[in-house]
């Protein structure tokens, strides 16, 4: 499963990358393409389209406008977190049914 995850600030940007690479077995292989502070732009949904990716957002603004009807039309998966213990919506996030998907 390709990641993009962006947060708020670098030390969550850390401790979700972290979190992400943590659930690596046998059924899941997380594989972090990139990661970076501030919210989810249009050369996020980019790279995440060109390397069949998926957007993982901690307390960032998700896609808006034209970005977020960009998301929607091109069928990238955006999962937000915010306010939320943030390894609980991971490992929901990463399920084994979720990554083949």
């Amino acid at each position: 499963m390709r990641v993009i995850v962006k947060a708020d600030v670098q030390g969550s940007v850390q401790a979700v990358t972290d979190a992400l690479k943590s659930l690596n077995s046998s059924q899941v292989f997380i594989n972090i393409v990139y990661v970076g502070v501030g919210s989810i732009t249009q050369s996020d949904l980019d790279l995440a389209q060109a390397c069949g990716a998926c957007i993982v957002g901690f307390n960032v603004k998700g896609p808006s406008g034209c970005v977020g009807m960009s998301a929607t039309q091109t069928g990238i998966k955006v999962q937000l977190i915010v306010d939320t213990p943030y390894f609980y919506c991971i490992v929901s996030f990463t399920t084994p049914e979720t990554a083949s998907s």
